[in-house]
């Protein structure tokens, strides 16, 4: 018997439930996975999954009858089990079918959340398990697999898992929509030591700024109403905006340029038409804002506000956020070039793009900021993307990476080059191809 095969038979029988397995199948001969688990005191299928996976060799399942047994490598570690005490193996038994329910404990909506052995031991004592979620940072500590197998009921919408790899695929089995899990190597760039406190200030400025200058508005004894409309909408092609200490929603329906909502005493509110060009400036105010056309290009300013809604744009984009929390959708893009900064910002961005011919330019500068980028893109235009510095990952197609090029990209009509640079930030770009 080779070093390996021990290695494996000793990690066979170093988890309880395996053991549970073993010796439920020398008793039986035959059980359904249903009677697995039943037998082993197991209520959750994923658990109970990962442990039979570590179990190849040694159990093996019928494909006519779908049941499982023991095979002669398995008759002889349950020949080794006997050879353990029989008070602690039917103690140990016992005490998985006497148990209770676990209490859930959820951690959500966290920049960092650790979890150190001292803690996972202490909650596995007291029969209690932790689900997170909502979280960018998830950090582990090493601790056998039994405790974090013990605690961890389950994790999603985490972006980043920072755990010992011999720990990987027990985390894999109990995650829904995560980033990546790794220790150290090209994805974690300092964001251990760096990122998750350079963010969480960024996130900090941006409220403090932002909240001291907007809350204002809606505590100010005397604010002023404004309306404002724009009758005239022809030749209109640029659209030159800038929201400053406000909270605007935009929206592109109506059929007149429209401005509703309140300012001030020291704010203002103005729609100018110069030319070609439309004129936006909001200061200290908020309302609703309505744009019922589509513009060629834009040039949007957002400082200490906050803004959603949606905007037609078919061409170049130049935008900067700042101290901001944004959640904006631009549809109607071609053939553009567009820039996109983020400065101490929470920004979450639609591109959403109709069929062109040529190459579309997208370049993203993020600084202490958190960006949810999703991209959406005709069926037959092809993606070059890559993210560099701080953290990130590009979604595309079910993968998750730093980095990706179509195929044919060089030989395609239709294409979309994207870069991120990022400092202190994390960025997720989700690209979504649509027939």
């Amino acid at each position: 018997m080779g070093n390996e095969n021990i290695e494996n038979y000793l990690k066979a029988l170093a988890h309880r439930i395996r053991r549970d397995i073993i010796r439920a199948l020398a008793e039986k001969k035959h059980l359904s996975y249903t009677e697995l688990m039943r037998i082993t005191g197991i209520e959750d299928s994923g658990t109970f999954a990962f442990h039979l996976k570590m179990l190849h060799g040694i159990v093996e399942k019928d494909p006519k009858t779908g049941e499982y047994s023991l095979t002669e490598k398995g008759w002889k570690l349950y020949k080794a089990l006997k050879m353990f005490s029989d008070e602690k193996v039917e103690g140990e038994t016992a005490r998985v079918k006497e148990s209770k329910p676990a209490e859930i404990i959820r951690v959500s909506d966290k920049i960092e959340f650790t979890l150190t052995r001292g803690l996972a031991e202490k909650l596995c004592r007291e029969g209690k398990k932790i689900y997170v979620s909502d979280v960018l940072m998830f950090k582990i500590e090493d601790m056998p697999e039994e405790v974090i197998e013990c605690v961890l009921e389950g994790v999603n919408d985490v972006l980043f898992i920072d755990a010992p790899p011999n720990l990987k695929p027990l985390i894999q089995i109990r995650s829904g929509d995560i980033g990546l899990i790794g220790r150290g190597g090209e994805f974690v760039s300092g964001l251990v030591s760096g990122l998750v406190k350079s963010v969480l200030s960024g996130i900090s400025k941006t409220m403090s700024k932002t909240m001291s200058k907007t809350m204002s508005i809606g505590y100010e004894k005397k604010k002023i109403p404004v309306h404002i409309k724009v009758d005239s909408l022809s030749d209109l092609e640029a659209l030159d905006m800038t929201i400053d200490s406000s909270s605007i929603s935009v929206f592109d329906s109506g059929d007149k340029i429209v401005f509703e909502g309140r300012r001030s005493v020291e704010g203002s509110v103005s729609i100018d038409k110069h030319i070609d060009k439309l004129e936006v400036r909001s200061n200290s105010a908020s309302g609703k804002l309505y744009f019922p056309l589509t513009f060629e290009e834009a040039l949007i300013n957002i400082d200490s506000s906050n803004i959603n809604g949606t905007l037609k744009i078919t061409k170049n984009i130049r935008s900067v956020i700042d101290s901001s929390n944004a959640s904006i959708k631009i549809h109607d893009l071609r053939e553009s070039n567009i820039s996109l900064t983020t400065d101490s910002s929470s920004a979450n961005i639609e591109l959403k793009y109709s069929s062109f011919t040529g190459t579309s330019h997208l370049k993203i500068k993020s600084d202490s900021s958190a960006l949810n980028l999703n991209i959406y893109v005709p069926e037959s235009t092809r993606i070059k993307a890559v993210i560099h510095g701080s953290y990130g990952y590009i979604n595309v197609d079910g993968r998750k990476t730093r980095e990706y090029i179509d195929v044919d990209y060089d030989k395609s009509d239709s294409r979309i080059d994207i870069v991120v640079k990022a400092d202190s930030s994390v960025v997720k770009v989700n690209i979504h191809r649509e027939k």
